[in-house]
């Protein structure tokens, strides 16, 4: 909206010299001032950092192990968040292994949807701690990750592993990738 300011300034005559008759002279001015507004919006949302283990909380029980065999299983950690993240597998906690050093050995291989298959750790078994790096997911493609387990014995295994055995909790953890230039703009740019 416009506003009116008026002001009025008075021109005194010169000093008085006797006879003067000059009078006062008055101005009258406008000050107007134009002005226009417009509004906008900042609105920010943090992304989600979130995955999906296909067999969260489940064992894989190798049970009657003998030299020469192998057993596997295979999960699938998928992205369901928004963010890009970086899979690793760790031990949760120090695992146990009553075999004989080299007897038995536990080998994690995964499968990225864009990568082909790598071994993010063989070694005996109770060696496992981590952190093992398993590949990257991208945020808001629902990627997967296929990890597959083999648990082996020796086939020169002798019988001090009998009826021995070991166990290690596996923790797999997302982390955001590194901070980038990638945030998603809508609207202004």
């Amino acid at each position: 909206p416009a506003t009116i300011v008026g002001s009025i300034s008075i021109v005194s005559p010169s000093r008085g010299l006797p006879g003067d008759t000059s009078t006062a002279a008055v101005a009258v001015g406008s000050g107007a001032t134009f002005t226009s507004t417009s509004h906008a919006s900042i609105s920010a949302t943090a992304g989600d950092l979130v995955h999906v283990n296909s067999q969260d909380n489940a064992t894989l029980a190798v049970t009657n192990l003998k030299p020469g065999v192998s057993r596997s299983g295979s999960l699938t950690i998928t992205n369901d968040g928004s963010l890009d993240s970086n899979l690793t597998v760790q031990a949760a906690t120090p695992g146990t292994d009553g075999f004989v050093s080299g007897a038995v050995t536990l080998t994690i291989d995964y499968v990225d949807d864009a990568a082909p298959s790598a071994t993010a750790f063989s070694g005996d078994f109770g060696d496992l701690t981590g952190p093992y790096g398993l590949g990257d997911l991208d945020g808001g493609s629902s990627e997967a990750i296929t990890v597959h387990f083999t648990v082996a014995m020796d086939a020169s295994a002798d019988n001090t592993n009998q009826s021995k055995s070991g166990s290690v909790d596996l923790l797999f953890v997302t982390t955001q990738t590194s901070v980038d230039n990638e945030t998603d703009v809508t609207g202004m740019q």
